[in-house]
């Protein structure tokens, strides 16, 4: 809610060769050029908010990369478990944690920069280790710090 896509390129002024799919129901709001354009020579501050989530995303496009060329997939898939997952539901004492996947596996999958298929071998090799349980969309790590070890 309350996020923008595709302004990058209404800055560069040409055809949107951007897309975009919800993955719940939506709502969107279609904002003409001429309109944000007003905006930002009108109330400077909303042109700071721009930049600001422009250089947000930026900066997580950077991070995205330096993750798919540094970081193995089991490393991208705990870090996202542990970092995206985070709000998951602590028990038996906080080194357990249960998580509800936001969004299904294979939209995951692709956000990780994995196959479907890798993305399943890497669930079923950590379940085999010890590590998580998977009942599908819920995960349960069964000893974040083992988990949070093997990543490394």
């Amino acid at each position: 809610p309350g996020e923008s896509f595709g302004e990058a390129v209404m800055f560069l002024e040409i055809p949107h060769v951007v897309s975009a799919q919800a993955l719940a129901d939506s709502m969107l709001l279609f904002l003409p050029k001429g309109v944000v354009f007003a905006q930002i020579e009108s109330d400077p501050q909303f042109a700071r908010r721009m930049l600001g989530g422009l250089s947000r995303r930026l900066h997580q496009l950077v991070a995205d990369v330096e993750s798919y060329s540094l970081r193995s997939g089991t490393e991208r898939l705990i870090g996202f478990m542990l970092a995206d997952c985070g709000a998951g539901e602590s028990v038996d004492g906080g080194n357990v944690l249960e998580l509800q996947l936001p969004v299904a596996k294979g939209v995951i999958a692709s956000r990780l920069n994995l196959t479907q298929e890798h993305f399943s071998r890497i669930l079923h090799d950590l379940t085999a280790l010890g590590l998580i349980e998977v009942h599908g969309r819920r995960i349960r790590v069964l000893d974040v710090e083992r988990l949070r070890s093997h990543a490394k």
